[in-house]
């Protein structure tokens, strides 16, 4: 190799001899800015390049395998050996006519902005909650978290919410809503969600299930002018003018408007029972079960079950002789939910895969002392009020507050679902009522 080369550009730019230069060293630079030596695959190298590399790193003749190059004596010796020789870093930019990309140094940056940007967005909300005495326990959980590179949801939080953007958008709309309420304005889902958001069409499902958890109270009892809908699957038919909706072709399920149907067309329901499922996972599984579905109407519950749901339970559409049975979590909420459904459509509800075995044998959902308390209050409530199925499980409850989620218990019930079902027709039929 000859060490009368002056011109480096021409040299590194035109010449295979330098191409491990271009790829191999580029590669590691591009990947960390800082790194202090390249891995050098000398068996990957033509022989033109194996001469360069023993004449500019001063290698005797017949290395192979992989050699590890220490990047300053590599700029050390292009200087050296090459007039007119800049920076191994410079050198590689001219030559690929841009500065180097440190990737690592981005993947750096990228985590910083990150942090940064939650912390803006963390701090943001507490400042927007801060004030409402409503969110105060909100306000505590949050702060106790922090921040981090992924926001996170409280686990405690009444809203359930699993995304901290579902988390966020529904504490905001709470604050405006307890601002409304406070000023004796009503509110529209639509306007309140044009308030707090910027946007009337930011509703999604999975807000309206965090919103209706956070203030304790389903849609259609706290917004003006609004209608639900309701989620089918099963032996339901509506008819309204030319239009027919059939809740067992559907899937998943069917959607309908609950104001709708009662204003609109006929329900023709020719279902064995009607089963609330108070969880939308669960309810999508039982949907799927066509066994089920064939002889039964599921509908979707909701955390709440909402005044679109008790009155399509109390119509006089619904057959009086058929059961209506509801699947939801094993704490001291679910009861009440189902309890408060009964008592508002009047018709009894009997409760399914919710029975005393199953909430002992069943994994407790985490709870603070402040949850655990109010658990413990309303069950004791319950002991003696509850649809008479749900009381002994409610005076259990009462001792310690705790409760048993429905999804963990889903692979237990399922199986026996079917069965549970039809010895509910049963009994309902022998004693000539439900």
């Amino acid at each position: 190799m000859s060490e009368e080369l002056t011109e480096i550009l021409p040299a590194l730019q035109d010449n295979g001899e330098w191409r491990w230069l271009r790829t191999t060293v580029l590669d590691r630079l591009e990947e960390d800015g800082n790194a202090k030596s390249v891995v050098i695959n000398v068996d990957d190298l033509t022989r033109r390049e194996v001469d360069v590399v023993e004449w500019l790193l001063n290698w005797k003749p017949g290395v192979t395998g992989q050699a590890r190059v220490q990047l300053h004596v590599l700029e050390r010796e292009l200087k050296a050996k090459l007039t007119n020789g800049p920076g191994l870093h410079d050198t590689l930019a001219t030559i690929i006519g841009r500065p180097l990309a440190d990737s690592r140094a981005q993947r750096r940056q990228d985590r910083l902005d990150v942090l940064a940007r939650n912390e803006r967005s963390h701090a943001a909300l507490i400042a927007a909650i801060s004030q409402e005495r409503r969110l105060a326990d909100e306000l505590r959980h949050l702060e106790e978290l922090g921040t981090g590179a992924v926001l996170e949801v409280p686990s405690q939080s009444r809203t359930k919410a699993r995304s901290w953007s579902v988390y966020h958008a529904v504490l905001l709309a709470a604050v405006e809503l307890y601002r409304r309420l406070d000023l004796g304005q009503e509110v529209s889902a639509k306007e309140l969600a044009g308030s707090a958001w910027g946007n009337t069409k930011g509703w999604t499902f999975a807000r309206e299930l965090a919103f209706m958890n956070l203030i304790g109270k389903p849609l259609d009892e706290v917004f003006v002018g609004s209608d639900v809908e309701l989620r089918l699957r099963g032996p339901l038919v509506w008819t309204a003018d030319d239009v027919i909706a059939d809740a067992r072709a559907c899937e998943p399920w069917l959607g309908l408007p609950a104001r709708g149907i009662e204003l609109l067309g006929e329900l023709d329901i020719r279902a064995h029972g009607i089963l609330i499922v108070e969880n939308i996972d669960t309810f999508q599984r039982v949907c799927e079960s066509d066994d089920i579905t064939d002889r039964w109407l599921c509908v979707f519950g909701g955390g709440y079950m909402h005044r679109g749901l008790i009155r399509f339970l109390s119509s006089d559409e619904l057959p009086k002789d058929i059961p209506i049975a509801a699947w939801g979590d094993l704490d001291a909420h679910g009861i009440h939910i189902i309890t408060k459904a009964s008592q508002k459509s009047g018709r009894p509800i009997h409760p399914v895969g919710m029975d005393l075995e199953l909430w002992r044998g069943g994994k407790k959902r985490v709870q603070t002392e402040e949850q655990l308390e109010r658990a413990r209050q309303l069950a004791d409530t319950l002991r003696t009020t509850a649809v008479p199925e749900l009381r002994e499980l409610a005076a259990e409850i009462a001792k310690t507050g705790q409760g048993c989620e429905q999804e963990p218990l889903r692979a237990q019930v399922l199986p026996t679902l079917l069965r549970q079902l039809k010895a509910l027709e049963r009994i309902v039929h022998q004693v000539g009522r439900v």
